[in-house]
């Protein structure tokens, strides 16, 4: 599948897209870093260039880079302010993205309950707590819940009011 995946001493992988097309050379850098992707070769699908970063993304955030901190742009200065605290995001192989780990670490959630809620079309939380904890460890990290798209506003609410 994706078997070349590995970041390089300077937080780089490359891949390529054998799985969608039918050649077999790298031809995409992902910077993990900055969590941008340089696209070296043309001539590949939209289809199979976009379902193979989707793949590699998994990939990367599974198993490769798990101590990866995407940049978080805007921080919360009003976070004194809040003793419950929901954080959502879209569940990636039964844990949340790495960037729910630095959302976390960069404020001080000493005391307070963080309850994760997540979207996802069928995995459920996973590992998502084991992997979340050591961001927030002076915190009171509750077990979340996945939602599935056709949620309804009542079943929200009646699972967040219970809060």
């Amino acid at each position: 599948m994706l078997e070349r995946l590995a970041v390089d001493e300077n937080g780089m992988v490359e891949f390529d897209y054998s799985i969608f097309e039918k050649k077999s050379r790298i031809c995409s850098t992902y910077d993990t870093k900055s969590c941008t992707l340089e696209t070296r070769e043309q001539g590949y699908s939209e289809f199979g260039v976009t379902m193979n970063l989707i793949m590699a993304l998994i990939e990367c955030n599974r198993s490769i880079i798990p101590r990866s901190r995407p940049t978080v742009e805007a921080i919360r200065d009003n976070m004194d302010e809040y003793d419950v605290i929901f954080v959502g995001f879209p569940i990636w192989r039964y844990v949340a993205p790495t960037i729910i780990n630095t959302f976390l670490e960069q404020h001080d959630l000493a005391g307070k309950t963080i309850i994760p809620f997540a979207t996802s079309g069928g995995s459920g939380m996973g590992k998502t707590n084991e992997a979340l904890k050591p961001s927030c460890p002076a915190s009171n990290l509750l077990e979340g819940r996945v939602f599935k798209r056709n949620v309804s506003k009542e079943e929200l609410a009646g699972w967040a009011n219970k809060f």
